[in-house]
């Protein structure tokens, strides 16, 4: 999320914005955080954020990160894939063949006989995996904190210039 903040100062006295815009941009920082790890709050791998202060003459950020894979799989998605076998996961990839067939069919009153599966063990060379569609975390706490943040700074100067103006 990129907000872009343009400061009009009345002329008169010094007026110094950079504690307000920081309170305002720190709370925001500590709701997005807290907000990415609710996905991962009861997955059996913990999910670790940093939150890191990113400043320079014309850039204040607020940078949250992870660098746990699965989450950003999770996040962004995968496109399908062949997974081939290697000689250190060779016994991973396992499946009974199904061939099993139901007893009914969508859209039918009538069942049939069906079948129930086959019990040969096979062991595939490689495996096409379908993919994973992207969940969108980061995009959504985005989306959320977007407005929520330019009214949290605009509340954070108002009360800045009306201390300034007593």
């Amino acid at each position: 999320m990129v907000v872009t903040v343009e400061f009009i100062i009345p002329k008169g006295k010094p007026l110094d914005l950079r504690a307000p815009f920081l309170r305002a941009l720190d709370e925001e920082a500590r709701l997005a955080k807290r907000g990415l790890e609710l996905p991962a709050k009861n997955w059996a791998e913990s999910v670790v954020f940093t939150n890191l202060l990113k400043m320079s003459i014309i850039e204040w950020a607020r940078v949250i990160t992870t660098t746990n894979a699965i989450y950003g799989y999770n996040d962004v998605g995968t496109p399908a894939h062949m997974i081939p076998l290697s000689p250190k996961t060779a016994g991973a990839l396992r499946f009974f063949r199904h061939g099993f067939v139901a007893k009914t069919k969508p859209g039918r009153l009538i069942s049939g006989a069906g079948s129930r599966a086959n019990k040969t063990l096979i062991r595939p060379k490689q495996v096409s995996h379908p993919g994973t569609k992207a969940r969108g975390f980061s995009k959504i706490v985005a989306k959320n904190g977007d407005e929520r943040f330019k009214r949290r700074i605009q509340a954070e100067v108002n009360s800045e210039l009306r201390k300034w103006a007593r």
